[in-house]
Parts: C-alpha cells; structure tokens; sequence
C-alpha cells in the first residue's frame, strides 16, 4: 500500500496510482471508495476485497484512521490508503477526528468519482449517506451492532447511530454479512426488506500466494525457540479472552502427542491474560507452550506456515458475535494449509463437511485435546497441506466471495469489459466437497 497522506498533506497530496481509464474512450473509470473506522491491518477482509477490486481493474481508496500496529499495511497495487490520524483521547478528540475523517472522505470522493462506496460500521456507513448522491453505496456489515437499551446511559451517541443504521440499511444498494447465520439476524433486527448477501471473512487467494514467496525468507529464530520449531506446531491468533476458550485449550496440551506444541499469539497485559501465563507456568507441559505478545505481520503469516493446525474455539454468550461468529483468522489459517480445530457450532460445521476443521464435542481439556491429536494425525498424510489450499482457493477465498460487489460495480462503471481480464483466473466453488478438496478422515 502506498505510503498513508498525513492529515495536513492529504489536501496536497497526489494519488499513487493513475484512475484506470476506459478503453477507447480515456474516461476514468469509477473504481470503489471504502471508508472504515478500524485500520484494515486488524481488519483484513478489507484488504482483501480492495486487492481483488484492484486486480479487476476497479482503482480502490481506503479511507481510516492510523493503525497502532505499525508497519503492518500491505503494499497492493491499484489500491490507495488515506490515512486519517489516530481516533483516540478525549471526547472532543474523536469528535474532531471524526469530522477529519468526514472532511477526507468527500474530497476523495469528488476526485476519484467512484462506481459505489464502501462502508464497513455504522460510523462510514453514516459518512456514505452524506456522500453517495447517485453512487450506489454497500454496507459490509463486519460486526453486528445492537442498540440495547441499557447501553444508552453508558454510550447515548454510539447507541443512537447504531439504532439509527439499523433503520436505513435499505437505503444501501448491497448489505452484507460474513456468515449465513448473521445475514438471517441482520435481515430480522433490521426489518431490511430482502436478506443481505453472505461474504465469507475470506482472505485473497492471490494475496496468500504472493505472501508465501515473502514468508520463505522470513526468520522465525528470533522469536520462536528451537524446541517450538522442531515440534508440530499447533497454534493460536486472534483474541485471547475467555470466549476463546484459551485456559482449556492450555490444559488440554497435556494430553497432545509428545511432539505437539503451543504457540498462542496476541498476549497482552489483560487479565485474563496474566491468569493464562500463570496457567502455563504450572502446565507440567510448559516448555512446549509459547506465548507470543502482538507480532508484525510478516512474523504471523512466517509462523502460520510452519504450523500444522489452527486452532479457532468459540465460546457463546449473549453477544450475537459469538451465537453467529465470522472469525477472520479462520480463513488465514486455511490459505497457510492448516487444519481448523475448532467447537461444534453452524458456522465450523461447514468446514467440517468440507473435510477442512476437525471439531471437539465440548470445551473443555480432554475433547479439545483429542480433537487436536485428531487433527496433527490427519495432517501427516502428504497431500494434506494443498487439499486445505485447494478447499480455501476454490471456495473461501475472496476471489469467489466478492462476486456480489464486482457485479455491482459492473453495472454502474466503464469498466464492465475489464473485469473479465484473461489474467484474472476464475474461482469455481465446489457445489459440495469433493474428492479433490476433502481431506481423508481418520
């Protein structure tokens, strides 16, 4: 991604990439504005729609605030990262963020004159309203937010916006959701007037290639010890909080394989986190758990592709993201060749079928335990590792899930001759799994 224009040299600044222009005419063509208040670098769906908009040949511009992770945005042609600042500090501080943020988004729309505009929370999707005209606009429902009435003491505004977005979501040319299960919530709690569409949490199949190359050279030494390395490793990203089941999945390492081994990434100084370190200092199975603090992206993608399983548990609350989750890293696990171990819910039960997870009864110890020694003996056939990619590239891949917004962009740009560039090769999903894309079962 090209270097982010600082919020006083965004006015001045010029775009990195040319507009594409239309054949034969030399009009610009209308590419996609996407305007999100969480950085794609801890929303990576984002970043895999924009390249595949980009590779189609539809210029992209991201709009977002800074990212605390530095150093983490990915470099895509044809794709444009406006950086807003921080949104942090005071009350008055995010509020004149905010209005930044406003500010660069209606610039950038009157220069690049979009075929449609992207919002990813209620916050863009209230920014788009004010900027769409006849530019049709898509809502990327990522999380799911409700409006309950005890959060408007705590939080009036954010609760009014959010109540307020679930009332206009009709006016949106396209919703979405990324799982079947929210698409039916969102369709009822907002009285929308057809079902959104579904667009998985995909990652792009040609982002992941292109990042392996980068990951060869990439040296794991420095952060992962030898006796980590030379194990099969079993490892874990995201969150770690309570809904993510990390105490049992510790607990559950003293029932692995002798050469298994835990690495849990994103550890920070929360506390539940100081209950896990303290967990795996009594495992008598310590030096075979490595807890990783938040790590550079090159460093996560290096260590997914030396592991053999991803692990993905999930516990349910009373929050709808977890009754109906859409986990991101889901997907980065698939693209790296691994096995998914995750729990039984409709979400992981589709993986399943498709021969890709293996899922434990229940959360605790002993069933997420066999569950993994399930999976590392699966994954030690040959082929496991390239049925996995093949399964993630011929369907959870964001070549093949972001059919919905290429074809409306399709029909309101120039550039309806260009998105079926030759170079381009079609994703075909399996109507059902097949011998090619399943995994053999133990």
């Amino acid at each position: 991604m090209t270097p982010a224009a600082t919020t006083e040299q965004h006015d001045t600044a010029t775009r990195a990439m040319p507009p594409a222009l239309r054949p034969g005419t030399g009009d610009p063509v209308g590419g996609a504005v996407v305007l999100t208040l969480v950085h794609p670098d801890f929303l990576p769906p984002v970043y895999a729609l924009a390249s595949v908009l980009a590779d189609r040949g539809y210029p992209v511009d991201v709009v977002s605030f800074s990212s605390p992770a530095a150093g983490q945005a990915m470099s895509m042609n044809g794709v444009e990262l406006h950086d807003c600042g921080a949104h942090a500090g005071s009350a008055l501080s995010r509020f004149r963020a905010r209005q930044h943020f406003g500010r660069v988004a209606a610039d950038i729309v009157r220069s690049a004159r979009p075929a449609a505009i992207l919002a990813t929370c209620p916050f863009s999707f209230g920014v788009a309203r004010k900027l769409v005209g006849a530019v049709p606009m898509v809502y990327l429902a990522y999380e799911l937010y409700e409006a309950p009435a005890r959060d408007v003491l705590r939080s009036p505004l954010t609760t009014f916006r959010n109540w307020r977005v679930l009332r206009r979501l009709d006016e949106a040319s396209l919703v979405s959701t990324p799982s079947p299960e929210r698409s039916g919530w969102l369709a009822g709690h907002a009285a929308l007037s057809r079902l959104p569409v579904t667009i998985l949490n995909a990652p792009s199949a040609a982002l992941t290639r292109a990042s392996r190359a980068r990951v060869a050279d990439v040296s794991l030494s420095r952060l992962v010890p030898d006796r980590i390395r030379q194990g099969v490793i079993v490892l874990n990203t995201g969150n770690v909080g309570p809904t993510q089941a990390i105490l049992e999945l510790v607990d559950s390492v003293a029932v692995w394989p002798e050469r298994a081994r835990l690495v849990i990434t994103n550890m920070q100084d929360t506390a539940y986190a100081r209950v896990v370190r303290a967990r795996v200092a009594s495992s008598p199975r310590r030096d075979d758990i490595l807890l990783l603090p938040l790590i550079e992206r090159q460093d996560m993608l290096a260590i997914q592709h030396s592991a053999t399983v991803g692990v993905c548990l999930l516990r349910e609350t009373t929050a709808p993201e977890t009754r109906m989750p859409a986990p991101n890293k889901v997907g980065e696990y698939l693209h790296a060749g691994l096995l998914v171990v995750s729990n039984r819910m409709p979400y992981m039960d589709r993986l399943a079928e498709h021969g890709i997870a293996v899922l434990a009864d229940a959360l605790e110890p002993t069933a997420i335990g066999r569950a993994v020694q399930t999976a590392i003996e699966r994954s030690v056939a040959s082929d496991t590792r390239q049925a996995v990619r093949t399964a993630a590239d011929t369907w959870y891949s964001m070549e093949w899930q972001a059919r919905p917004v290429l074809d409306l962009l399709a029909s309101h740009s120039a550039l309806s001759t260009v998105t079926s560039d030759p170079h381009v090769p079609a994703i075909h999903a399996p109507a059902s799994p097949s011998a090619s894309t399943r995994v053999d079962r133990a």
